[in-house]
This record gives structure tokens, C-alpha cells and sequence, in this order.
């Protein structure tokens, strides 16, 4: 009689356990059809979706890196050169002070997918007290990090989106001689 009494009360609790697995179905069917957008199910999967990368993380004087964005973009981007010297490349025009232009004005690095910049010719605003023009960014060899946010002024740049590219202050032995741009 026992193991009778056994058998329906673990078949009675299959049987409940199947139809609440059937219920559940029911209460979250984007999920199981998969029509959630790729960043919805990031999210719900606690991923982490960049909005800031690039291809080519390794470049060498005269080279273009592109970063690509996934807008809306927050006003300000920066670099941090090897040394950990940080410069502002977008910001907001009316933060323009003497001749510190940003690279991007915020306004348009907001709907922005894709930016080139190129290592010969990039100035950024250096950030530092008294110095009212831009400066030369790519100087000198080591790993840069693009840095972005509505807050660039944080204990951590990790908490904020940022790409690192290991730069080669000299040319490619692949790059032709005639492509060389100097300014």
C-alpha cells in the first residue's frame, strides 16, 4: 500500500510541476518566441552591451582608428594617453574657452554611429590649468583608452565606456611612403 501511496504523490507532483512550466510559457511569450531586441536580452541576461568599439586596436602613426557608437551618445568622449595625461575631444561648445575647440561639438556627437580619427593630426583639449589651445594627442607609443560619458570626472574610468588601442609612435613597414601626411 505504501509504495502505491508513493508512486501518485510523486506523479501528482510531476503533474502539478508540468502545468505550471505550461503557465509559465504563457506569461512571457517575447521571451520564449526570442522577439526581444538584442539589447532587451542583454539586460535580462545582466551582459554588458558597449556602446563604444572599434575593429583595430593596434595602429601606427598616420593610421585611422574608427570608433563606432551606439547612440544616443552622452556629451563627452576623452582620451588617456600612456602617461594617464587626459584630454577632452567632445564637449559642448559652449564650454569653449580661448582656443580649446572640441574635436566633435556634443550636439553632433550625439546621434553619431561612426567617427574617424586620424593619429598624425588629433588634438584634443589637454585638460590642464592655463593651457587655453589644443594639443597634440598620439605622442608617443603605448596603450590610449577612449574614454566615454555624461561625466568623464569619476574615481574609475571602467565605470564608464572606454576602448583601448595599443598605438606605435612609428610607420607600418606595410604603409607606403607617399600616404604620409605631416602638419
Amino acid at each position: 500500500m505504501k509504495p502505491i501511496i508513493i508512486v501518485t504523490i510523486v506523479a501528482f507532483a510531476l503533474t502539478i510541476a508540468g502545468a505550471q512550466s505550461i503557465n509559465r510559457q504563457s506569461y512571457y511569450p517575447a521571451i520564449e518566441k526570442n522577439t526581444l531586441p538584442r539589447v532587451a536580452i542583454n539586460k535580462l541576461l545582466g551582459t554588458h552591451n558597449p556602446k563604444m568599439w572599434t575593429c583595430n586596436t593596434v595602429l601606427y602613426l598616420n593610421e585611422t582608428i574608427v570608433l563606432r557608437f551606439e547612440p544616443p551618445n552622452p556629451p563627452f568622449l576623452g582620451i588617456i594617453d600612456p602617461q594617464g595625461h587626459f584630454f577632452y575631444l567632445v564637449f559642448p561648445a559652449e564650454d569653449v574657452i580661448g582656443n580649446l575647440m572640441p574635436f566633435i561639438e556634443s550636439k553632433c556627437f550625439e546621434s553619431l554611429r561612426e567617427l574617424q580619427i586620424n593619429t598624425t593630426t588629433l588634438h584634443g583639449d589637454p585638460y590642464t590649468y592655463g593651457v587655453y589651445d589644443t594639443q597634440l594627442v598620439f605622442t608617443q607609443s603605448g596603450v590610449y583608452t577612449f574614454i566615454m560619458g555624461g561625466n568623464l570626472h569619476v574615481d574609475s574610468f571602467y565605470l564608464l565606456e572606454n576602448v583601448k588601442i595599443k598605438y606605435i609612435h612609428s610607420l607600418c613597414l606595410n604603409q607606403p611612403i607617399e600616404t604620409i601626411v605631416v602638419k
